[in-house]
């Protein structure tokens, strides 16, 4: 749990984390660094966990500054869907971590080009998540 509480703190503003966190009945403190201190890893339960990974990866695909949306036509968005649910992701730091964040030393360790590391489904859409906080979204 350590992992997400840090990647949500390097993810979100506090304000979208406070709303997460109330959300789940988990009692945040004033900012990052008491909510932090005051969260203990025994008190958050598998769900819990499951809901904050969900809304990392919701936060990444919708945040503030990792989105970018392009439109497509139906017809675009009919050919290509089939063709991004079938990809194969291939194998990275990125990939491997998805939607945790990689620490500071992790990645002064990688130098790598722009690499697709999810492609998440949603009901209305999909999104490519690709290293580099590049974040395409068709829907």
């Amino acid at each position: 749990m350590l992992d997400a509480k840090r990647s949500m703190k390097a993810r979100m503003p506090w304000g979208v984390a406070h709303k997460v966190l109330s959300g789940l009945d988990i009692l945040p403190g004033m900012g990052w660094e008491k909510t932090l201190s005051k969260i203990n890893d025994r008190a958050i339960d598998a769900a819990k966990s499951a809901s904050i990974l969900n809304a990392l990866r919701e936060h990444i695909v919708c945040g503030e500054k990792y989105c970018k949306i392009q439109e497509a036509s139906r017809a675009e968005l009919d050919s290509l869907i089939p063709v991004l649910r079938a990809v194969t992701i291939p194998t990275s730091s990125f990939s491997a971590a998805y939607p945790l964040s990689l620490s500071d030393d992790e990645l002064s360790d990688i130098y790598s080009d722009p690499v697709l590391t999810a492609v998440e489904d949603f009901n209305n859409g999909l999104a490519r998540i690709i290293h580099r906080n590049v974040v395409r979204v068709f829907s």
